[in-house]
């Protein structure tokens, strides 16, 4: 995942600072998002000089969270402002465990009981309920709410400081997270906490506080009517990607609803690139090709590509165009480093793969896209010369592997434990470059819910982010004042 900030004012050198919003605290300066205050929590080795990125190697669901950017430059040294909030929500395919919710929807009226609980599709202990509200965190059942068998917290009586951010935790990982709201109102949405699957069905209902039925009310995305209803009820067909986005609903007489989130995964993408050869790692000047696969047989499907300072709908430059979405070239260079997908004219987009090309003697032949939990992986260095297997070591997040006495390593059964960042070195010719090892469970569990409100979840290869900051110059003392006293305003990027 990169996160990437850019500044309109061009005249200095700037270097650039990342920020994800952390709970209160009285030596930050605050901002808001959504109507509600923030503060800055300055991520760790987050100053990476002129070039304007930050990049999160392998992104998983504690990277959750709003982000923001700002830079600094001059001399004297002053910083800009914040730039607007970016809100990132990343979703793990293969997920240890699941919140359940009952009853089971995101929004909730005080007062009215509320249990989450911890399911685990493997029976295994450890894991509690962890949460995060504006004003408190926690591992374990929030104030006032009690702790029952089989990592369950309950409430007879939630309040609106219980809105927040839900998930289950252990020592080995994290589950996909909810956002729970609870408001003192009389109208709620009922929506699906998690999100659904491309092609469901999907059903939105308003209830009341009085009764919890439904009645008659207008339904709102992203703030535009979207229809007046003559019941309180609102049926998708099959939901889509452009369903996506905030609903909320309305009575003349008891008002509205907060708004809640409503969010479109596909788990089986319409396309996907294809690499000859088959891996991540390239050395230059050897010939490489890629192509869109569509299972189909569609031909509005293209190669699509963002390097570090190019990007395109089409084949890169110096690349030949073939027929069938396909891009070759016998000559790769450095440049060509980069994302590359599928995209079509309608919109959709296969899943990225992250490829490198190297000026270096040694290579690692590693899998481009994700490996199933339980298949058997192999890990090979190969030389520039011959292109063939050599004694080598084998490092995984920079630390040694168990030595191997040829330029092979295969692990019989991959899981979970073998994600990370792989390199191989050999004493003479050097090291490859390093590249991510990502694994997918095959028996993906269960929704324990109905059908229109499936937990589902896609895996995140890459996301960049452009995070734009406005510029103002000011003394040192009066720096320091606006960032006791300002209230930063943004709006969501």
């Amino acid at each position: 995942m990169t996160l990437r900030c850019e500044v309109t004012d061009t005249s200095s050198n700037w270097t650039f600072l990342w920020y994800k919003a952390v709970s209160y605290r009285h030596d930050l300066p605050s901002f808001t998002y959504r109507g509600k205050y923030y503060f800055p929590g300055l991520l760790p080795d987050s100053s990476r000089g002129a070039g304007g990125s930050f990049t999160l190697s392998l992104a998983a669901p504690h990277h959750n969270g709003l982000y923001v950017c700002r830079a600094e430059g001059g001399d004297p040294a002053y910083q800009t402002q914040f730039s607007d909030v970016v809100p990132l929500w990343v979703l793990a395919l293969s997920r240890p465990a699941s919140l359940v919710i009952r009853p089971n929807r995101s929004q909730h009226f005080t007062h009215n009981s509320l249990s989450l609980s911890c399911e685990v599709p493997d029976n295994s202990t450890g894991w509690t309920l962890r949460w995060r509200t504006k004003r408190r965190e926690g591992p374990a059942c929030p104030d006032g709410w009690e702790s029952e068998a089989g990592s369950t917290c309950s409430t007879t009586s939630p309040v609106q400081e219980d809105s927040g951010e839900y998930w289950c935790g252990s020592e080995s990982g994290d589950s996909n997270p909810v956002n729970i709201t609870v408001t003192s109102g009389d109208v709620i949405l009922e929506s699906p906490a998690h999100p659904v699957t491309e092609g469901d069905p999907l059903t939105l209902c308003c209830l009341s506080r009085n009764n919890n039925s439904t009645f008659s009310a207008d339904f709102y995305k992203d703030g535009s009517l979207l229809q007046s209803q003559t019941t309180g009820v609102m049926t998708i067909p099959a939901v889509s990607k452009a369903h996506q986005g905030l609903y909320k609903c309305r009575h003349p007489e008891l008002g509205e609803s907060p708004e809640s989130p409503v969010m479109v995964f596909n788990l089986s993408p319409p396309a996907s690139v294809v690499i000859r050869p088959n891996r991540s790692q390239h050395f230059t000047h050897n010939s490489l090709s890629l192509s869109c696969e569509v299972p189909d047989n569609s031909t509005e499907w293209t190669l699509r590509w963002r390097t570090k300072r190019r990007e395109g709908p089409a084949c890169p430059d110096g690349w030949e165009s073939e027929a069938g979405s396909t891009c070759s070239t016998t000559s790769p260079v450095q440049e060509d480093s980069g994302e590359y997908w599928c995209g079509s004219e309608s919109g959709g987009r296969s899943n990225p793969v992250n490829i490198t090309v190297t000026s270096g003697d040694v290579i690692l032949e590693s899998p481009a896209h994700p490996v199933t939990e339980g298949d058997p992986l192999t890990l090979r260095c190969l030389s520039r010369n011959n292109n063939s297997t050599f004694s080598a070591d084998f490092y995984r997040d920079g630390s040694l592997l168990p030595s191997q006495t040829t330029g092979e390593m295969t692990i019989p059964a991959v899981s979970k434990a073998h994600q990370g960042l792989y390199k191989c070195r050999h004493p003479e010719l050097g090291e490859s470059p390093e590249s991510p090892v990502m694994v997918f469970r095959s028996d993906y569990p269960a929704s324990p819910f109905s059908v229109f409100r499936l937990v589902c979840s896609v895996p995140v290869f890459s996301l960049t982010i452009m995070l734009v900051v406005q510029c103002f110059r000011s003394n040192s003392q009066s720096k320091v004042d606006d960032e006791e006293e300002r209230t930063y305003e943004v709006s969501e990027a």
